[in-house]
C-alpha cells in the first residue's frame, strides 16, 4: 500500500514538473516575443546596437524566434554584412519554412550581396550570388506564385546571373502576376526592364509589343513611352519615335508639375528630330530636313538648360557635341544657300 503511494506520489511530481516547465517555456516564448517587438521600435529609430542586444536576449528566452533572426539579418543588411544575414534568414526559414517575409528577404540578402561583388570587380563571384539569389526567388514564388514582386527579383538576378531566356520568362510571370506592379516613382518596372533586355539583344518588335501592352494597362505611366521611344530610335523609326518622346515630355511635366522625370525625353527628342532630319535630307526634302535639324536643337538646348550638371556629365557632353554638329551642318547650308543665290 505504501509502495503504491508513493509511487503516485512520484508520477504527480513528474507531471507537475513537466507541468511547470512547460509553463516555463510559453513564459520564455511570450518574453521572447515582447523583447522582439522592443527591439524593432529600436531598429526603426535608428538604434541598431540597442535592437541587437535585445533580440539576443530575446533569442535567450526563445531559440525558435524566427521573428527575432529576421530582424538581426536586417540589421547585417544594414551593416552591409550580408553573408551573416543569409546564414541567419536560412535558420529562421528552417524554424518557419513557409514564411514569405523570411524568404524575401533572403531574396534581397543574395541580389544584395551580389551587387556589392560586382561593383568590386569580382564578377564570377557575383554571378554565383546571383544564381543564389534566383534560386531562393524560386523557392518564394513556388510557394506563392502571384507575389510580382518576388519574380520581378528573381528575373533581375537571373538577368545578372546572364541567364537572360530564364530571365525573360520570369518578367512574363512578374507582368501575368500583376500587370501594375510599380516602383516609388510609379514606374510599371516589369514592362520597362523586360523591353530594355530585348532592345539589348536586337530585338526591338519584342520590346515594342511589351511596352504596347504595358502602356495600354497603365495609361499614366510616361516612363514606359520613354522607353518606347528609345526602342523605335534604336529600331530607325525616327518620325514614331519622336511623336513618343514629345508626348511623355509634354505628359510628365504636366502630371508631375515639374520637368524632372522628362529631361530624358528632351534628350531623345533632339537625338531622333536629328535622325529624321538626316532621313528627310536623304531624301532630298531639304525645307523639311533644315526645320528638323533646328528642332533637334532646340531639343537639345532644353535637355542641356533642364538637367542638372551632375546628372548625366556623359550625355551632357554628348548634347553639346550634337549641337556644334548641328550648327557647323546649318552654316554650311547657309553659306550654300547664299552662293546659289549670288549665282
Amino acid at each position: 500500500m505504501m509502495k503504491r503511494y508513493i509511487r503516485a506520489i512520484g508520477v504527480w511530481i513528474g507531471a507537475l514538473s513537466i507541468g511547470m516547465a512547460a509553463i516555463g517555456c510559453q513564459v520564455g516564448v511570450v518574453e521572447s516575443q515582447q523583447l522582439t517587438a522592443k527591439a524593432v521600435k529600436s531598429f526603426e529609430n535608428g538604434h541598431f546596437e540597442t535592437a541587437t542586444s535585445t533580440l539576443q536576449q530575446a533569442l535567450d528566452r526563445d531559440p525558435n524566434n524566427g521573428d527575432a533572426l529576421y530582424w538581426l539579418a536586417r540589421i547585417d543588411m544594414k551593416y552591409q554584412d550580408y553573408r551573416a544575414a543569409q546564414l541567419k534568414l536560412q535558420s529562421a526559414l528552417g524554424i518557419a519554412p513557409d514564411n514569405l517575409m523570411y524568404s524575401s528577404a533572403l531574396i534581397e540578402a543574395h541580389q544584395r550581396y551580389g551587387e556589392r561583388l560586382a561593383r568590386e570587380g569580382d564578377f564570377d563571384a557575383a554571378i554565383g550570388a546571383f544564381g543564389s539569389c534566383a534560386r531562393a526567388a524560386k523557392d518564394h514564388v513556388d510557394r506563392d506564385r502571384y507575389d510580382a514582386e518576388a519574380h520581378l527579383n528573381r528575373a533581375r538576378c537571373l538577368r545578372q546571373a546572364r541567364d537572360y531566356r530564364a530571365a525573360a520568362q520570369s518578367y512574363e510571370m512578374a507582368i501575368r502576376a500583376n500587370p501594375f506592379l510599380k516602383d516609388d516613382m510609379g514606374t510599371t518596372v516589369h514592362y520597362k526592364e523586360l523591353a530594355e533586355l530585348y532592345k539589348s539583344f536586337g530585338f526591338f518588335d519584342s520590346a515594342i509589343r511589351v511596352l504596347n501592352n504595358g502602356i495600354l494597362n497603365n495609361i499614366d505611366d510616361g516612363m514606359l513611352e520613354i522607353t518606347l521611344a528609345d526602342v523605335l530610335r534604336a529600331k530607325g523609326d525616327f518620325a514614331e519615335s519622336l511623336a513618343h518622346y514629345e508626348r511623355a515630355e509634354k505628359y510628365l511635366t504636366d502630371k508631375d508639375k515639374s520637368i524632372l522625370r522628362a529631361i530624358p525625353a528632351m534628350y531623345g527628342a533632339g537625338i531622333a528630330s536629328y535622325g529624321l532630319a538626316r532621313h528627310e535630307e536623304s531624301s532630298k526634302n531639304l525645307r523639311e530636313s533644315g526645320d528638323l535639324f533646328i528642332k533637334s536643337r532646340e531639343w537639345l538646348n532644353k535637355y542641356i538648360e533642364s538637367s542638372h550638371s551632375s546628372e548625366d556629365r556623359l550625355r551632357r557632353a554628348s548634347a553639346v557635341q550634337w549641337i556644334k554638329i548641328i550648327d557647323r551642318k546649318l552654316e554650311k547650308d547657309a553659306i550654300g544657300n547664299d552662293i546659289e543665290e549670288d549665282e
